[in-house]
């Protein structure tokens, strides 16, 4: 079913419940985009399909509050439709998967700044991409080399076609390029 953007808005504060004050909506002739405090929202709207992807820490994935992020694709002249929710597939409790995301194109990448994978808060990036069916699937973890505890990996992302930036707060920035073999490099 379409969703207008007015629609779009109260399907996006149903998903998260509490976590929708000081929201903000930017309206325009190609879409909706949604910005808050404690989830986050990125529009890719450029031709052929406009979509939305919105990050929510406290969303349910794998686990109770281990947070989930929502793509919505624009329906032509019937509206905004949500068409996947992502979740990590190692999520745990309080990750804060969502809490900073990205899309360019048929490719999404999710920050997790308070995974655990080589210790306390090292933080992580998850890349999903769209397959010829429709379903996103999670392809890759990224875990930059040399994390450590308190680095918070993921608290900022970006992408732009073949490259994924990973920032923390304490750890700096990584850069993330796709090979032409499909594998990706630090």
């Amino acid at each position: 079913e379409g969703l207008s953007g007015l629609q779009l808005l109260r399907r996006i504060r149903e998903h998260f419940g509490g976590y929708r004050s000081h929201t903000a909506l930017l309206a325009g002739a190609a879409g909706v985009a949604v910005l808050a405090l404690l989830f986050y929202v990125v529009p890719d709207l450029m031709p052929p399909v406009a979509r939305v992807v919105v990050g929510a820490v406290r969303g349910d994935g794998a686990v109770a509050d281990s947070g989930a992020a929502y793509v919505f694709e624009r329906d032509g002249a019937s509206g905004w439709s949500e068409v996947a929710r992502l979740q990590a597939s190692d999520g745990a409790t309080d990750d804060w998967f969502g809490h900073a995301v990205a899309i360019s194109g048929d490719r999404i990448v999710v920050g997790a700044p308070l995974t655990n994978d080589n210790g306390n808060q090292t933080g992580s990036a998850y890349v999903f991409e769209r397959q010829a069916g429709g379903a996103w699937l999670q392809v890759d973890k990224f875990v930059p080399s040399g994390a450590a505890a308190g680095d918070t990996f993921g608290y900022g992302v970006a992408i732009d076609g073949d490259r994924i930036v990973l920032a923390s707060l304490v750890g700096g920035t990584f850069v993330f390029e796709r090979q032409g073999s499909g594998a990706w490099q630090e």
